[in-house]
């Protein structure tokens, strides 16, 4: 998907390739410790959840993946922008991407965050940190009086058929 930043730049949003993969670790590692880094390797294996944004030079400048937890849960992992095209919606632009995803998967979205005030404002509530497996082999972010890790969901309903509370004829 082509779509243009509010300066005019032509920008292209979609999944990330197997060339990405170094950028992709450099866009994490620079948003410690709002983010959790990954390993190449890590990314690598789990390149199909990945969605990037590019600049207009193919540049991946944004980066976040919808990681699958379990039967009806998915988490929002690795959202990060390159610092030089911060503050323009690309955040938000891969967020909704994300959100779209975990809505056909029929996914409640959750994310562990330090950037609370961010996610509030997206629409997620708290829930219990302990609600959301860590992963093995994940490498740990340096601990942060100042902004803690908290567990946040993104709350939504299917729908759901109607069940009817009449009592079925029996004759």
């Amino acid at each position: 998907m082509t779509s243009e930043d509010h300066e005019g730049q032509a920008l292209s949003t979609g999944p990330a390739h197997p060339g990405d993969v170094a950028v992709i670790a450099g866009l994490l590692d620079a948003a410690q410790p709002d983010c959790v880094p990954m390993l190449p390797a890590e990314i690598r294996a789990h390149l199909d959840e990945i969605e990037v944004i590019r600049d207009p030079s193919g540049e991946v400048i944004a980066t976040a993946a919808l990681r699958p937890l379990d039967e009806g849960r998915g988490e929002l992992r690795g959202l990060a922008v390159a610092p030089g095209w911060r503050g323009r919606g690309l955040g938000v632009a891969l967020l909704h991407r994300i959100v779209s995803r975990a809505l056909l998967e029929e996914r409640l979205l959750v994310c562990v965050t330090r950037q609370r005030s961010y996610f509030l404002r997206q629409g997620f509530r708290d829930i219990p940190l302990s609600s959301v497996p860590s992963k093995p082999g994940r490498p740990a972010t340096p601990p942060s009086a100042e902004q803690p890790r908290v567990a946040m969901a993104l709350p939504w309903t299917r729908s759901e058929p109607s069940r009817s509370k009449e009592r079925p004829h029996v004759r």
